[in-house]
C-alpha cells in the first residue's frame, strides 16, 4: 500500500481548519504521559487498549505499534499508528488516528476540510457507505467508508478500503480515525472492530 504520508498529512487535515496553537504540554518529540484508561464501552477480549488525554481505541493484542502518541509539528497535536499482521505482501492494515484539541472551527468545519482533503488525496475514491455512529464523548462524528485504487511499485493496481472516521469531542478536541486495509481483509483483519472502539475526551 503507499503510504502517502498518512501520519503527516492525517495530522495536517486536522489543523488546516481550526486548530489552537496555544495548547500547552506538547512539545516536538516529547512522549505523551501515560494516561488512565476510562472507557465507557466494552472492547473484544484479549485486545490492547490506547488512550492519550484526547482519544482511546483497541486493536488486536498482536499488532504493531509503528508510531507511539507523540506530538506533532502543531502544538497540541497527537498522532498515533498501528499496524495488523501482513496477510497480502506489503498491504498490513494500517490504522492511523490524530487529534488536534482547541478546534475552532466547530464539526462542520471540520468535516469540511476533511471531505476537501480527501478529494486532493484520493481522486478515485468511491464512497461506499457515510454513516453518523455514536462516538462515546462525541457531540457529532461521521464515518465514511470507500474504496480507493493502489498502485503497487510493480505496477500492480489492487483495491484498498478506507476507513474515516472523523469525531468532535465535548471539549472541542477534533479526532480522526483512518484505515486503510486490503479491500478483501476488511473483515477478516477485524478493521471494521477497532473503528468502533473509539472514543474521544
Amino acid at each position: 500500500m503507499r503510504r502517502l504520508g498518512l501520519a503527516a498529512l492525517l495530522a495536517a487535515t486536522l489543523t488546516a481548519c481550526g486548530g489552537d496553537e496555544t495548547e500547552p504540554g506538547a512539545s516536538g518529540g516529547a512522549a505523551m504521559p501515560t494516561t488512565p484508561v476510562k472507557r465507557s464501552g466494552p472492547v473484544p477480549d484479549g485486545w490492547t487498549i490506547k488512550a492519550t488525554r484526547y482519544f482511546s481505541f483497541a486493536h488486536p493484542a498482536d499488532w504493531t505499534v509503528t508510531q507511539d502518541a507523540v506530538p506533532g509539528d502543531t502544538p497540541g497535536e497527537v498522532v498515533f499508528e498501528v499496524r495488523g499482521r501482513e496477510t497480502t505482501p506489503g498491504l498490513p492494515p494500517d490504522v492511523i488516528v490524530g487529534a488536534t484539541p482547541r478546534y475552532t472551527s466547530g464539526l462542520e468545519g471540520l468535516l469540511t476540510v476533511n471531505d476537501a482533503d480527501a478529494q486532493v488525496r484520493f481522486r478515485d475514491r468511491r464512497v461506499i457507505k457515510e454513516e453518523k455512529p455514536d462516538v462515546p464523548g462525541a457531540i457529532g462524528a461521521r464515518l465514511i467508508e470507500a474504496d480507493t485504487p493502489n498502485k503497487a511499485p510493480d505496477g500492480a493496481v489492487s483495491t484498498v478500503r478506507q476507513f474515516d472516521l472523523v469525531a468532535l469531542s465535548e471539549s472541542n478536541t477534533a479526532v480522526n480515525l483512518f484505515v486503510q486495509v486490503p479491500a478483501g481483509e476488511a473483515e477478516s483483519s477485524r478493521v471494521r472492530e477497532v473503528v468502533k472502539t473509539l472514543e474521544v475526551r
